[in-house]
């Protein structure tokens, strides 16, 4: 999580409190809730709120009250949490080194969001070369491909 959030400066905090949410990424926060994929449920019980507060852009996210900050969270805002919850529980899902040898449908579709994302805000973030590798397969295809 640290990494990506610090080497990606325009989705630094891709959930922070005060940034409107694009809505593909309000869209996938929304898919993921309803329809509680094996690793965000998983991810749930591991119970990392430092997460949630890291990618909400709240400082000193180890320290954070998650209690208070829900009640100061503007009601404009609430989706910037789910979404912040959902990319916290798709980090987790991609931890393990494993992971880009056999990447799944889901993470690709997480990693590609967030290559989306970057382009959309003048390309502050691009994914690794690793993460390009594991999620080739995974690209949709084009016209130049056929």
């Amino acid at each position: 999580m640290e990494g990506r959030c610090e080497a990606a400066p325009g989705l630094r905090h891709p959930a922070g409190p005060h940034e409107d949410l694009p809505d593909a990424a309000r869209v996938f926060a929304q898919e993921v809730l309803l329809t509680l994929p094996y690793y965000y449920s998983s991810w749930v019980d591991k119970h990392e709120p430092e997460a949630v507060a890291g990618f909400l852009g709240l400082k000193d996210p180890d320290k954070a009250d998650l209690t208070e900050t829900a009640a100061q969270l503007p009601k404009a805002r609430v989706v910037n949490a789910l979404f912040a919850h959902v990319v916290a529980a798709c980090e987790y899902n991609i931890r393990e080194p494993r992971t880009w040898s056999h990447l799944t449908p889901s993470q690709a579709r997480y990693l590609l969001l967030l290559e989306s994302l970057g382009q959309a805000d003048n390309g502050s973030y691009q994914l690794s070369e690793v993460e390009q590798q594991a999620v080739a397969s995974h690209r949709p295809a084009t016209d130049a491909d056929a």
